[in-house]
């Protein structure tokens, strides 16, 4: 599953990996002489980590 969220020049993309039970956060920022997202961060964080979090916070 993937998701991108964008904001203006920003954008957020979320990659859930079911097979690694993996989560990938890359932070982006859109490049305006090549007209695609440049990759500015990316973090990778277990599923049950981002789960539990979640739960927490709800």
């Amino acid at each position: 599953m993937m998701s991108l969220h964008e904001n203006g020049d920003q954008a957020t993309d979320i990659h859930i990996d079911k097979l690694r039970k993996r989560v990938e956060i890359r932070c982006l920022r859109m490049n305006h002489n090549t007209k695609e997202w440049d990759l500015v961060y990316c973090e990778s964080h277990p599923l049950s980590e981002i789960q539990s979090d979640l739960a927490e916070a709800s």
